[in-house]
């Protein structure tokens, strides 16, 4: 995805060979499914990781190709990560797990890639393992997926207090 594709239509005579379209028959193409492809700058562009094809047509001839090329867009590049967590607020001391989602520039989904998990402000009692972070100290946080060459989007992370850890008690005269 992302990348130009490039179709030629050549038109054949009945017995394969190749022949010059006549003067002032212009070639067109169409694509489908909808959306995997698009223009931009005058070239036409792989969008959407999807199994496409390419139609020929001459319309002024009353001619339209049978049988489509057919190909394969497949995801580019890691471009962009998203994060999302199973819950936006914990409680001091609990987990929250991440799951991120690796995109490339044209929002494809691309699989085989391993993000890890940051956390900022990171400090003492904030542990990552994996895609999970613990936080022992209430405050706000985020937290993000991260992938070498794509840009991170993080997710926020409220820690709120949790139950007091100790109660004491003690006796005070009244006067």
């Amino acid at each position: 995805a992302g990348d130009a594709v490039a179709v030629m239509c050549l038109l054949r005579a009945r017995d394969g060979t190749a022949v010059m379209a006549p003067m002032g028959a212009m070639a067109t193409v169409s694509f489908a499914p909808m959306g995997a492809v698009r223009e931009e700058g005058g070239r036409t562009l792989a969008s959407r990781a999807v199994m496409a094809s390419a139609t020929c047509a001459v319309p002024s001839l009353g001619l339209t190709d049978a049988t489509p090329a057919r190909f394969e867009i497949v995801p580019g590049a890691p471009a962009r990560v998203t994060t999302r967590l199973d819950r936006s607020t914990i409680p001091a001391g609990e987990r929250a797990t991440a799951t991120c989602a690796v995109l490339d520039a044209e929002g494809n989904t691309v699989t085989g890639s391993s993000p890890t998990l940051g956390l900022a402000p990171m400090g003492e009692g904030a542990r990552v393992t994996g895609l999970s972070v613990q936080i022992e100290r209430a405050g706000m946080y985020t937290v993000s997926c991260t992938l070498p060459g794509a840009q991170s989007e993080g997710a926020e992370l409220t820690v709120r207090p949790g139950l007091p850890a100790r109660l004491q008690i003690a006796r005070f005269d009244d006067a």
